[in-house]
């Protein structure tokens, strides 16, 4: 069913007021959850707990630290975003994913989508619901191996596949398909009118950091789209 059918699966099965993904090969440490809970029952107005990052190999030893940007904790959704997309213009981990969410939060989001880089849109559409706290300290271990998602399916298409196979050999516009979830993540948005015109408007670097990789996904789409259509409708003539 591919990966992203089985997050969003496990999601809809599990019960309780907080949710929190926790892949196989991971490593938390012994007081992460009790952490984690016990900020988001002492301040409802946190979306999501995270925590630092500690990257292991496939022996459970220490390769890198990586520190997640600084607490989103501004009172203006506008800022919590802005800062948020800043961070993310070019491609970042998304570590923050794997921590503790409001479980109502989620529900009203598409989850993870099917392509590459969701989980950054999902983080960037919660920011603008909440607060993110992270923990200073190093309690989540995640695993890097020859085999994890990234490393085993390095090219786009190979990655896609990862999320749903049966969109396997379909064409794939992934910078345009960025942009669009961006903004209808936030449309979706439980803030006003001019703050969704405002984070709109943060979107406009994007498009221009990626608008040659546009124009050459236009150009490709053309040629598996309108060229064929062109020469079948061409023999049906002959």
């Amino acid at each position: 069913m591919g990966a992203a059918w089985n997050f969003n699966q496990v999601f809809h099965l599990s019960r309780g007021k907080y949710f929190q993904w926790a892949c196989h090969d991971d490593v938390w440490a012994s007081t992460l959850l009790e952490r984690c809970v016990e900020t988001l029952n002492k301040m409802p107005d946190v979306a999501l707990r995270y925590m630092n990052t500690t990257y292991i190999n496939e022996n459970g030893i220490s390769t890198r630290k990586h520190i997640e940007r600084p607490d989103l904790v501004d009172e203006s959704e506008l800022r919590r975003f802005r800062s948020f997309f800043d961070y993310h213009i070019h491609p970042n981990e998304c570590n923050p994913v794997l921590g503790l969410f409001r479980k109502n939060i989620l529900k009203n989001t598409p989850l993870i989508g099917d392509y590459p880089a969701s989980d950054m849109i999902l983080l960037g559409e919660a920011v603008l619901n909440g607060k993110f706290h992270e923990i200073p300290q190093s309690l989540f271990f995640r695993r890097d191996h020859p085999l994890s998602s990234v490393r085993a399916n390095p090219r786009w298409e190979e990655r896609v596949v990862w999320f749903n196979p049966s969109i396997k050999g379909k064409i794939q516009m992934p910078a345009f398909r960025w942009i669009f979830e961006w903004f209808k993540s936030i449309l979706r948005s439980p803030i006003g009118v001019s703050e969704r015109v405002k984070c709109v408007s943060v979107l406009f670097p994007l498009a221009k950091y990626n608008r040659s990789e546009m124009v050459l996904e236009m150009k490709h789409g053309a040629n598996e789209w309108i060229f064929p259509a062109h020469q079948q409708a061409q023999g049906n003539i002959r």
